[in-house]
Order: structure tokens, then C-alpha cells, then sequence
């Protein structure tokens, strides 16, 4: 995803929770209730235990985010309202491959965030043993568990255990410039479509025949240096896990699996056809096009379909519009169903730390509805109020204008359904439905790599497949997930 899709969402949380910083004198480590409270917790408002909760945490922030806070600003305000008497440190440039610095030093988080890739994201912070379960807490409080799109919820497991909650989910699906249907009558797609009609239209929308208004069937998404999106939703949809089980071991085996060569096969027939691939930099420059922008193709109108997630949705802030007429679509079906990569902002509990009930109690109320829905900000320019994580018949875009900067992130992860204006709705609805399809498998760099070769001639798919394998195999990848 791009860097700026999500950083509005990871600042705005930080400020959240950087504004609570040293506004308590407590140093309690667990939740304490006073003396003279005779009313049990049970019976309790939800506002009263928050209020009633005292101590310290530390969170840990990835690298380059971090802003401050202060009194008299509606986000401190609010939160300062919720949690009275609980002490957050903050340190913004951390991730969790310090924490393997700060177990000799002592210098640890409670909550650290993260931003990405989901699956893999997961397979690093479980490997090297950072990250709490959290299914005791969930299911303690069926209520918030129950909240969350059940398959959404289901990617943050790892061998049966939860190790993260989502706050801001981008899944992965085909957003579309309808204009170009139209002009290649071509059919819309439907949620219903399969890998045969997705490789159909691709072709259909291509266009080359005029170099000064070329039209290409998508936009750069399937290069070796982005994320994977499209081959991954061939492989599920055929149904291949990339490995079988020997003796206790993953063993990667796609050489041998004949729906893996399919699926890979099928994904070449869009990704090695000159139709479905993304104009050259010299086709680009023959049309105008600034080729310094990775997705000129897309953002400029020229090409038909993106595998990407919400911040590819278009907007203009200042006309308030939307550059061509767009759709969200769910990922297309194979045999074997369909399944799609997310991207997300999430939160977990370091499996090492001293406050985990304390740090629960923050984390839940973070990752809420009831947040969403409360938390806002004052708009440096205007002075008037933003909602950034609210959706309503008020929002247009997956984005919003916060002072000078425009800012793009994902959908809330609940079930919750959104009363939104009926422009915004029918896109809102292509991700909600994305996101009841999310799984946690994850395409390597090495394996896109591969196809390219296969699709230049330099190898054969099954030889290719085989040098795959045993490279995977050699080096136990699958069993030690790499770092992301």
C-alpha cells in the first residue's frame, strides 16, 4: 500500500494516546478499584471502570510516526475523559524488532502497533515470540469478539491462537474505472465474477492500437517490488496451500501440486499478455504521462481495473468528486472459492509485559466502534471538527482533508452496518465484501520473481517451480517465517 494511505490513521491514533502522557500521577501496574467501593464490577458502567483504572503503559510506535498532544485538544480531551488515571509513555520510533534490543535493557512496550501486510506481519511478530494470545480476553468479552467480520478476525491467527485486533483494515479487491467499461462495453464485474471473467475483461479493456490514447486492462499491481495482491487470489482460488505435510514439517511443494501450475499458469495468462500489463515507461511518455508517478496509469484514467485497496479509490478534495466513474468489486473466484489479502493498522500485547489486563483494557476501547464513532479532532485551518474514523451519510471518500494534507486509509473491521449517502455506499460495500474474504496465506517476493521468468522465456514453469521448492525447503522458510 502506499505510505500515505495510512498514515493519517496511525498519527491521529498516536496523538490519542501520546496526549494521555504523564496526565496522571498513578503507577499502579493493574487496574484497582478504591477502598470504599462497595459496587461490584459487574454492575458497574463501562465509564465508570474505565475511569477507575490506574497505571502505567508503554507503547511502541513504528518507525518515523509519532506526533505530541496537549491539554485543550478535543482528542485529549476525550481520552483524558475515558482513562483519568492512566499513564501512556510513548516511543514513535520503535518496532518489534527492537524489542529483541530492549530485552537486555529492559526497555520494552506493553501495546505495540503495526502497519502492512497482515500474514506476514503476524508470521514475524509469533516466530520470534513477541506477541500475546488474546482469545482469553476476547472471550471474556463476547461482545467486542463479536463485533469484528468474523473471517477478518479469523487472519489474525497463528497455528489457532489471536495475536493481533484490527483498527484500520485495507482488504484487497478490484477497483474499477467504470468509464473504461463503458467505453469497451464491457460489462461491470459482480461480486459473483471468476478468474475466467476477470482475465476476459482484462483483455477486452486493452487498447493499444492509438500510442497517444492507449487504454490498458490494469494498473501496475503485480510487480515483483509491490505487494502481491494478484497472485494470491489466483493461488486461493485454486485452491494451493504451497506446502504438505512430512513428518511434522511444512514442505513446500508447488511443483508438484497440479493446481498450483493452473493457477499460475491462469495468473500468466493476464500478468504475459501485452493486454493486462501495465503500459511501458516509453508508452507512457508517448501519451504525456509523468512516468515519475508509480500509478500515473491509473490516477490519469488509462487503465481499467487496480487490485488494491482502499486508497486507490480516487478523489478530489477540492471538487468534491470523484476524477471518473468508480467501483469496488470483490476479488474474482476460482474452483476452489476465493480468498484476498489485508492490509491493516493492528494492535497487540507484547507477550512480556507486566500490565497485560491493564494494557487490554486500553486496547479494546481503542479498537471499538464506540471510538470510531466519539474520537475527533479540530481542523488546524478551519477550526471546525473532523471525524477522521466515522463513517456516515457525511463521508464521500476513503479519504479526508485534515489541515493542509489529504489523507487516505482503510474501513472500520465491524459488522456494523453504516447508514452512508448512496455514492459512497456501493464502495464502501465492494471492501466490506473483500473483507469477509481475507485469509492469512502470503505470496513471497521470490515466487512473484519466479513468474517473471516463466513469463520471459528464462524458465520453465515446472523447473522454475522445483528451484522454488527447494530453495524454500533448504532454508526451513516455512517453518521460520522470515522477518517483513
Amino acid at each position: 500500500m502506499k505510505k500515505r494511505a495510512v498514515s493519517l490513521s496511525i498519527t491521529l491514533v498516536l496523538v490519542l494516546a501520546m496526549l494521555l502522557t504523564a496526565c496522571s500521577s498513578g503507577t499502579s501496574s493493574k487496574p484497582t478499584s478504591t477502598p470504599s467501593d462497595k459496587t461490584s464490577k459487574s454492575t458497574k458502567s463501562i465509564a465508570e471502570q474505565r475511569k477507575q483504572l490506574k497505571g502505567t503503559l508503554n507503547i511502541w510506535m513504528r518507525k518515523g510516526e509519532g506526533e505530541g498532544g496537549k491539554p485543550g485538544d478535543p482528542f485529549y480531551d476525550y481520552i483524558h475523559s475515558q482513562f483519568p488515571n492512566l499513564v501512556l509513555n510513548i516511543s514513535p520510533d520503535k518496532d518489534w524488532k527492537d524489542i529483541t534490543k530492549g530485552l537486555a535493557s529492559g526497555d520494552l512496550p506493553d501495546i505495540f502497533f503495526w502497519e502492512g501486510p497482515v500474514p506476514s506481519i503476524l508470521k514475524t511478530i509469533t516466530k520470534d515470540g513477541y506477541a500475546e494470545p488474546l482469545d482469553s480476553y476476547l472471550d471474556k468479552d463476547p461482545k467486542l469478539k463479536n463485533s469484528f467480520i468474523p473471517s477478518l478476525l479469523e487472519s489474525h491467527k497463528v497455528d489457532g491462537a489471536t495475536y493481533g485486533i484490527p483498527f484500520d483494515v485495507m482488504p484487497v479487491a478490484v477497483v474499477a474505472n467504470l468509464d473504461l467499461f463503458d467505453q469497451a462495453n464491457v460489462p461491470y464485474p459482480t461480486n459473483d465474477w471468476t478468474i475466467s471473467d476477470f482475465n476476459n475483461d482484462a483483455k477486452a479493456l486493452t487498447n493499444k492500437s492509438d500510442p497517444q490514447n492507449m487504454r490498458t486492462g490494469l494498473a501496475r499491481n503485480i510487480d515483483v517490488e509491490d505487494y502481491p495482491r494478484m497472485l494470491n487470489f489466483y493461488l486461493q482460488g485454486y485452491g494451493v496451500n504451497g506446502y504438505k505435510e512430512v513428518n511434522g514439517k511444512k514442505v513446500s511443494n508447488l511443483a508438484e501440486d497440479p493446481k498450483a501450475i493452473t493457477a499460475i499458469q491462469n495468473y500468466l495468462q493476464t500478468y504475459g499478455n501485452n493486454y493486462a500489463t501495465t503500459l511501458s515507461d516509453a508508452q507512457k511518455k508517448a501519451m504525456g504521462l509523468d512516468t515519475s508517478i508509480w500509478d500515473v496509469d491509473w490516477e490519469k484514467g488509462i487503465a481499467g481495473m487496480f487490485v488494491a485497496s482502499s486508497w486507490a479509490v480516487p478523489y478530489d478534495q477540492t471538487a468534491k468528486s470523484y476524477p471518473f466513474k468508480v467501483g469496488v468489486y470483490n476479488v474474482p473466484k476460482g474452483p476452489n472459492g476465493r480468498n484476498t489479502l489485508v492490509d491493516e493498522i493492528g494492535y497487540s500485547i507484547y507477550k512480556g509485559s507486566k500490565n497485560k489486563d491493564l494494557a487490554w483494557q486500553f486496547l479494546k476501547f481503542m479498537t471499538s466502534q464506540e471510538f470510531r464513532d466519539n474520537a475527533y479532532t479540530t481542523d488546524p485551518d478551519t477550526g471546525g471538527k473532523v471525524y477522521p474514523f466515522k463513517y456516515d451519510v457525511n463521508r464521500y471518500a476513503f479519504s479526508t482533508q485534515y489541515g493542509k494534507e489529504i489523507f487516505g486509509y482503510g474501513i472500520p473491521p465491524f459488522t456494523t452496518q453504516y447508514k452512508l449517502n448512496d455514492e459512497f455506499k456501493t464502495l464502501y460495500d465492494g471492501f466490506n465484501e473483500a473483507a469477509k474474504n481475507t485469509n492469512n496465506s502470503y505470496v513471497t517476493p521470490d515466487l512473484l520473481k519466479l513468474t517473471q521468468d516463466v513469463n520471459s522465456g528464462k524458465k520453465q514453469l515446472v523447473d522454475a517451480l522445483k528451484e522454488y521448492d527447494n530453495k524454500v525447503n533448504a532454508s526451513h522458510v516455512l517453518d521460520n517465517p522470515p522477518s517483513w
